[in-house]
């Protein structure tokens, strides 16, 4: 599973009670006629009692399944608008989504994101196994005592997740550095 967030700088629209998405404001037009039907439906939201007025997202998060072995075998599992993301929240939707993969036969052995501030969080929060459990028997010259598995939220310790942030995403992060 490799998930990933997006920042939405024009606005994603949705509705607070139902996350629908309303909308994605592409020019100055479209934006004040989103804009509008966002208001008109907040408006209506209230008058029927609704407790919260709808919020303007401002992440993006999906989560995808990639199959291993297999090429080309990957779908969207879930994506939520979102005005922020923060670890707990993130660690909450990632057991859903891989409970959710396995009540449909498709199990979860990594986790694949990248270095955001939340995803870290992430992974601190849930990484238990060191990379000694794997490494038995064979000889290393480095330490292996950093956590780098998680248990499986459906099947335990036993079928680990293997935590991994994305090197892609290191070596932008290294290059808008150096720009």
């Amino acid at each position: 599973v490799t998930f990933d967030a997006m920042s939405v700088k024009g606005g994603v629209f949705f509705e607070y009670n139902t996350g629908r998405v309303l909308g994605f404001p592409f020019d100055d037009g479209m934006r004040a006629a989103v804009l509008s039907e966002f208001n008109n439906r907040a408006q209506s939201l209230q008058d029927h009692g609704a407790v919260h007025e709808p919020e303007v997202a401002k992440h993006y998060l999906v989560f995808y399944f990639v199959g291993l072995g297999v090429s080309n075998f990957a779908f969207p599992v879930a994506r939520f608008a979102m005005t922020s993301i923060k670890a707990a929240n993130l660690a909450y939707m990632f057991n859903r989504v891989v409970a959710e993969l396995a009540r449909h036969t498709f199990v979860a052995v990594a986790a694949v994101f990248d270095g955001a501030q939340e995803n870290r969080t992430f992974q601190k929060m849930h990484a238990r196994r060191p990379a000694s459990d794997f490494l038995r028997g064979v000889d290393v010259t480095w330490n292996t005592d950093f956590l780098v598995a998680m248990p499986h939220p459906v099947f335990g310790s036993d079928f680990p997740i293997f935590l991994f942030s994305d090197t892609p995403h290191g070596v932008k992060k290294v290059v808008n550095a150096l720009e």
